[in-house]
């Protein structure tokens, strides 16, 4: 089966080797005025950010994603966003990893 196949109608995908930063990456299309949503996926993240500014490479054979997304809907209901996703994608990994110990570490790190 061809993955891209099965890829949601209109939402975007851009796919990196190499990137600075998934979140930096989102950060300067939305500066751009890039239309939403976009699914913005590397194979190796050199510049990571995390909280308090620490800083970190992702290795490859982890994932290193971002969804650009422009919700109508007040700042303070979009950062629940990250706190359901990471619920959402620690409950889908349990789910095909039974075995497996799912924690999740910060709201977008599972």
């Amino acid at each position: 089966m061809n993955p891209r196949a099965a890829w949601p109608a209109g939402y975007a995908l851009k796919e990196f080797e190499s990137i600075d930063s998934t979140n930096e990456e989102a950060r300067r299309l939305a500066a751009s005025g890039a239309p939403a949503p976009i699914w913005l996926r590397a194979d190796k993240q050199t510049a990571g950010r995390g909280r308090r500014g620490r800083v970190w490479e992702t290795a490859s054979g982890n994932l290193a994603a971002t969804l650009l997304l422009r919700p109508n809907r007040p700042a303070a209901e979009c950062a629940q966003l990250s706190f359901v996703t990471a619920v959402a994608a620690a409950d889908a990994v349990a789910h095909f990893a039974p075995r497996a110990e799912i924690q999740v570490k910060w709201p977008n790190d599972v």
